[in-house]
């Protein structure tokens, strides 16, 4: 049996997932524009960011002008979270793009689209940044067209990268690279490999590209952070997790990264509150409830530690590392 999502690509899908997941956080009883329009900010590499990244927006403040109008519910909803009837129009009317557009998936891009189509909700916000639907139409083409060879390039790149191949991908991006000096993925990926085969000052470099191109880049400011974790550069790692965590504060990754370089600066205190954040975001975040809990011990405090190692046996009963530091309390 055929549904509306059968024609959805892979990160559109992830954009009604992380939709669906901020509507949860929110405390909301069903999914809307505005959600559908953070998610698409969260789908870093999608077509519809590299837009609006190329017509100069500022993820964070539109995020903040999101939270701002939607607010949050008192309490989690108990019924299943489902679409708003805008919020469907907008599914159907993405649907309507890719065709008009000639295209036979449906991207991030025609969800954007389709956002400025349907009016009100996530539009208004982006109308506060002086976004039109014209203007995103016309960035849409022009950047598909600029980035098909690099995009094919790039995702060659992705294939041998996943097979373990890491020369060939590494040549891959650079072809990609050449095309467009200015593709982020392409940097950020370059970036990933070259931290996989242990160079770390060129993954430095293709991060910090990959930010020159798109401020707005949360996973390549994380991962930025990771790689100064690794060369011993504690305070600028912990500026870069800050970085991300100002563009999106819901970055569970980048809390967990930041408690853990606060751990390994003995600040004890600033890294429970980390992970503590990260679990009011997702309650079963395991590698969050371990980190709390080794936090906790190092602090004496081996009553909180016990707790946090028992919760992650509640979901896990397999946890190897969670039975050998209950034990080791």
């Amino acid at each position: 049996m055929t549904t509306r999502f059968d024609k959805f690509s892979e990160r559109a899908r992830r954009v009604i997932t992380i939709a669906q997941e901020e509507a949860k956080y929110h405390n909301h009883s069903s999914i809307g524009t505005e959600h559908i329009l953070l998610g698409l900010l969260e789908e870093e590499d999608g077509v519809a960011a590299e837009v609006l990244v190329s017509l100069g927006v500022n993820f964070g403040k539109v995020r903040f002008g999101v939270e701002f109008i939607i607010g949050r519910g008192e309490k989690p909803s108990t019924i299943a979270i489902g679409l708003t009837p805008r919020a469907k129009r907008v599914i159907l009317q993405a649907i309507d793009e890719a065709r008009d557009l000639g295209h036979n998936y449906v991207g991030t891009e025609h969800l954007l689209i389709a956002l400025l189509h349907e009016g009100g909700g996530a539009a208004g916000v982006l109308d506060c940044f002086s976004i039109t639907l014209e203007q995103v139409r016309n960035e849409t083409i022009k950047i598909l067209s600029q980035n098909a060879i690099p995009r094919a390039h790039n995702n060659l790149g992705n294939a041998y990268a996943k097979q373990g191949n890491l020369d060939e991908a590494v040549e891959e991006y650079k072809k990609a690279l050449v095309v467009n000096p200015n593709y982020a993925e392409a940097h950020k990926n370059l970036g990933i490999v070259h931290d996989k085969q242990g160079n770390l000052d060129e993954a430095v470099v293709e991060y910090n590209k990959a930010l020159t191109v798109n401020t707005n880049y949360t996973v390549a400011h994380k991962n930025l952070g990771i790689i100064y974790g690794k060369q011993g550069k504690l305070g600028d790692a912990v500026e870069e997790y800050k970085k991300a965590l100002a563009i999106n504060p819901n970055y569970t990754s980048a809390h967990n990264n930041l408690g853990a370089a606060y751990s390994k600066q003995n600040k004890l205190d600033e890294a429970v509150e980390e992970y503590k954040k990260t679990l009011v975001i997702n309650p079963k975040d395991a590698l969050a409830h371990n980190n709390l809990g080794v936090a906790y011990y190092e602090q004496g405090k081996l009553d909180e530690a016990i707790e946090e190692y028992e919760k992650i046996l509640c979901v896990n009963t397999n946890d190897a590392e969670a039975h050998n530091n209950l034990a080791g309390c």
